[in-house]
């Protein structure tokens, strides 16, 4: 009986061994509890922590993770409250062209009711309907800074174009 005891405590003590090994090489990685590791491997990742230190990773990684769309989140409202001011200011820029060409096309109406668009004066208009034309059909694709310095060129031309039907309406 005391050779059963003494192969039992030797088994126990190899078992004790070996759980102690196993404890102390698994590292967080290797306890994946989806994946069976075996039955020495999980009580290694149980006696070494290696199951909570696999816990606080995925916890951390999922912080991490919130955080960042936490953050893509506020990117996302950020670009909508920038198109929406965009559109708006494309919307006040396409309006400030239509007054622009009313104005341009009653310019043109009145000369022609005094007789007075030469071929000089038809050209400008005609370059500036263009230009308005050219600007209606880039203006998505522009940038607001290049809209605005089209539009005061555009202004431009027009106050020259005023200026020109002032002078004729002054010889009349």
């Amino acid at each position: 009986m005391a050779k059963i005891v003494e192969k039992m405590a030797a088994v126990a003590v190899a078992c004790v061994t070996a759980l102690s090994v196993s404890a102390c090489t698994t590292t967080a990685a290797e306890c994946d509890p989806s994946q069976d590791v075996g039955f020495f491997n999980k009580i290694g990742c149980a006696v070494s922590g290696s199951y909570s230190e696999r816990v606080e990773q995925k916890e951390q990684q999922v912080a991490d993770l919130k955080a960042e769309t936490e953050r893509l989140n506020a990117m996302t409202r950020d670009l909508y409250t920038q198109s929406a001011i965009i559109r708006s200011d494309y919307q006040a820029q396409v309006k400030v062209l239509d007054r622009l060409e009313d104005q341009l096309y009653g310019v043109k109406d009145s000369l022609a009711e005094k007789k007075a668009l030469n071929s000089n004066l038809e050209n400008k208009i005609a370059s500036v309907q263009a230009q308005m034309e050219k600007m209606r059909q880039e203006g998505v694709n522009q940038t607001v800074l290049q809209r605005e310095q089209e539009r005061e060129q555009l202004q431009q031309q027009l106050e020259e174009l005023r200026q020109q039907v002032m002078a004729v309406e002054q010889g009349y």
